[in-house]
């Protein structure tokens, strides 16, 4: 599918707008400075093409990725743009829909935040593991430290992304979870 100029300016739009500095991971409001900007930069943009679900093409040896974040506009936006390189996406809000929806979806590779409201992202990696031993997991959080890394390795995770993403390696970052477990 051919992209005009302007999909690809707000492509790097959306892309730069993820991409935060070391003070926008500190603080209480982190998380919330990565949602407003990545809302404003979205919501602004003329990807109605790239982003629209359906429309971008699905390529063979797609993955199927689940996508968990309590917050839906960033679940949405990272299963967007993943969509629009190819991938197969569902997303889901809390712990409990996630596992719901791991069940029903199959999927080959879950970005999983950590810090999810009903559930934690631990447990859900490790009830993800126990009944999937080979799915591929990426633990994602914006409250980094070595507690955190340790336990989501010891829960099940097989990487680790520091939110806010890199959403230039996204792709990739998929693409690396679910080869590792081929």
């Amino acid at each position: 599918m051919a992209r005009s100029a302007s999909a690809s300016t707000s492509t790097n739009d959306v892309q730069r707008a993820l991409v935060g500095t070391r003070e926008d991971l500190s603080g209480p409001r982190a998380e919330s400075h990565l949602l407003t900007r990545a809302k404003i930069v979205y919501l602004g943009s003329q990807m109605t093409s790239l982003f629209e679900p359906g429309r971008a093409e699905v390529r063979r040896g797609a993955c199927r990725v689940l996508v968990v974040d309590d917050h839906q506009d960033f679940a949405e936006l990272l299963a967007r743009l993943l969509r629009g390189s190819g991938q197969v996406c569902q997303t889901a809000t809390g712990g409990r829909a996630a596992i719901e929806a791991f069940g029903l979806f199959d999927p080959d590779v879950v970005l999983l935040d950590l810090c999810l409201p009903d559930v934690s992202g631990y447990e859900v990696a490790r009830i993800m593991k126990m009944h999937s031993p080979d799915i591929g997991i990426v633990a994602m959080t914006g409250n980094v430290g070595p507690t955190s890394v340790a336990c989501a390795f010891a829960a099940g995770a097989d990487d680790f992304a520091l939110k806010p993403l890199d959403t230039e390696h996204l792709d990739a970052l998929v693409l690396r979870c679910a080869r590792a477990k081929l």
